[in-house]
């Protein structure tokens, strides 16, 4: 153990610029995420700016990696027979700890708590902080001992740079291969709904990497089999492809359980479609123009028959339409249909807002739209072969069932905060305009996969809020909905997505274009901020049959900006 402290003292000294190199990149960016300086920016632009910085430093982070570890590890090489430790006392075993002592407290180890330490210093709770622990490991150990059988294959820091060029460009063009492969079969945005699963993937081929590359390790330092070692080297390399492609298990899914029914209170639910001349077609998106033309059929669901304070939006619709003739369209909701609806689909109905508030008046309740939904899809000769004749529309339609609930109420005023467990909001300017004011927050919180409360979701990545701030007048019994500009909330939470703390600049517009209701320094006066939060309450699947349906084409695309149509029946 002696000898294996001596070569880990030399090696530290022989490295020791770049080691300083690496520790100030692993520092500078947990203070860049820390700090928070990307959403405390006062523009999109330095926004942006700030997280091109911060996806830099990783870059950087890894080149300093690859530079280190066939350094220290090719120093005493374990390949060829010229190497000068096979003529010394110095035990097999010893060398391995030498350099595994190295690697671990040098390589992985600040890393850890540098992240550690930064979640702690931006007040995440000790059960999320512990949670990143799992997270953190398999990201740098999967990065490190991959470098590291490289490293030990390869007898100089020049043929390690080709054949590591040779890896990476296998590795590529395998991937790309796969990818062509979806393009092809069409279910590239079908797996942008198995979100979680890609990421479950990513855990399990993370956790065999670090196993095999570890054998892989251990055996060449102890035999010195390089065919071997290589074989074990290629065996990850597939294992990694086919996990990532192929893994069936989707264990960091949030499952949804079923609406309770104390819950509906013995309310019937019932959906239904508004009559068919507000139905309108549109030509289907294809990525591939000779791809037969396809229509959509859109139209507006209702559902009715929930208890007051409940709101539900369309989860998936499963769809079939049978003529007379006997033919018979099943239509099983496609992937660019549900990615549609992840992007469009609006949770705040007006009147779940409005009874969170207390029955407050909600002055610009126009201001929720509401994107009609595709009810089936089907070739266009059938869409027009078909189009006028009347037909059995049936459906089966799972909606996702959710109340609104007032959590935190803040003042209009710079530095008022809400601090809820790991998730921190500040309001950081208030300002002025001609038809109303700006309410700039920087929201804080953390992505972890091992949390089911803060796992990402592509929901966030197409710009669903957990949250709405809502403008109100208690004195005056009024309240304003935040315009919905789009702003640079899901851009920055796309640039984030390999950080755990992700902090977030949310700017909340309120414009009143009301004679009778105009926010002015009057009304501003007595004026405060109200977090809404949307609380899933569970699932519901419903059918929905129309009888003497007819495809009656609208040649104009109808106005989506109009009230919400799901929403709860009005308090008795």
């Amino acid at each position: 153990m002696n000898l294996a402290i001596h070569l880990f003292k030399k090696d530290f000294r022989h490295l020791r610029v770049l080691l300083v190199l690496w520790l100030f990149l692993v520092v500078l960016q947990s203070v860049l995420i820390g700090t928070g300086l990307a959403a405390a920016a006062g523009d999109v632009v330095l926004q942006i700016i700030f997280s091109m910085i911060g996806m830099l430093i990783p870059l950087l982070q890894y080149i300093a990696l690859v530079v280190i570890i066939p350094l220290l590890v090719q120093d005493e090489p374990l390949v060829g027979t010229t190497a000068f430790w096979f003529t010394r006392p110095m035990a097999r075993q010893d060398l391995l700890a030498s350099k595994g002592l190295f690697i671990g407290a040098l390589l992985v180890l600040p890393p850890l708590l540098a992240e550690l330490i930064m979640l702690i210093c931006n007040g995440v709770t000790p059960r999320h902080v512990l949670l990143a622990v799992p997270e953190v490991l398999l990201t740098q150990l999967c990065t490190v001992l991959t470098i590291w059988v490289l490293a030990s294959l390869t007898r100089t820091f020049a043929r390690f740079a080709v054949v590591g060029i040779i890896v990476v460009i296998a590795m590529w063009l395998v991937m790309a291969g796969l990818a062509i492969a979806q393009l092809l079969q069409g279910d590239v945005f079908k797996k942008l709904n198995e979100f979680s699963l890609t990421e479950s993937r990513g855990v399990v081929a993370s956790a065999v990497v670090i196993v095999l590359c570890s054998i892989a390790i251990v055996h060449q330092y102890l035999t010195r089999k390089t065919a071997r070692t290589i074989a074990m080297a290629c065996l990850a390399a597939a294992a990694t492809v086919a996990i990532t492609s192929a893994w069936p298990v989707d264990f960091l899914k949030t499952a949804k359980r079923p609406v309770q029914g104390d819950i509906l209170k013995g309310e019937t639910v019932s959906v239904a479609m508004d009559s068919s001349d507000k139905l309108y077609s549109s030509d289907a998106f294809s990525f591939r123009s000779s791809a037969t033309p396809k229509k959509d059929l859109r139209g507006n669901l209702t559902v009715s028959g929930l208890t007051s304070g409940l709101a539900a939006s369309i989860a998936s619709i499963r769809s079939k339409i049978v003529y007379p003739d006997g033919k018979t369209f099943i239509w099983d909701g496609d992937g660019n249909a549900n990615l549609t609806r992840m992007a469009n689909n609006n949770q705040w109905d007006s009147e779940a807002i409005r009874h969170a508030l207390g029955g407050i008046s909600i002055v610009n309740e126009k201001e929720q739209s509401h994107s009609y939904e595709t009810l089936f899809e089907l070739d266009s000769d059938l869409f027009y072969k078909y189009g006028e004749m009347k037909g059995v529309y049936t459906a089966d339609v799972a909606l996702d069932v959710y109340k609104c609930e007032r959590v935190a109420t803040l003042r209009l005023q710079k530095k008022a905060r809400f601090d809820s467990g790991s998730e921190h909001v500040v309001v950081t300017d208030v300002l002025r305009e001609p038809h109303g004011c700006s309410v700039i927050l920087s929201s804080k919180n953390v992505k972890l996969l091992f949390a089911a409360d803060a796992r990402p979701e592509m929901a966030n990545m197409m710009g669903k809020q957990k949250a709405l701030y809502v403008l109100r007048n208690q004195k005056l019994g009024q309240a304003f909905v935040p315009k919905q500009d789009l702003n640079a909330g899901a851009s920055m939470w796309m640039l984030q997505m390999n950080e755990r703390l992700v902090n977030m600049p949310i700017r909340s517009r309120y414009e009143s274009d009301y004679k009778d209701s105009p926010i002015d320094e009057a009304w501003l006066a007595d004026a405060d901020l109200v977090r809404i939060e949307a609380v899933e309450v569970g699932t519901l699947s419903k059918s929905l049959r129309i009888e003497d349906f007819v495809m009656n084409v609208k040649k104009e695309k109808p106005n989506e900006k109009r009230k919400p149509s799901i929403k709860p029946p009005a308090s008795s």
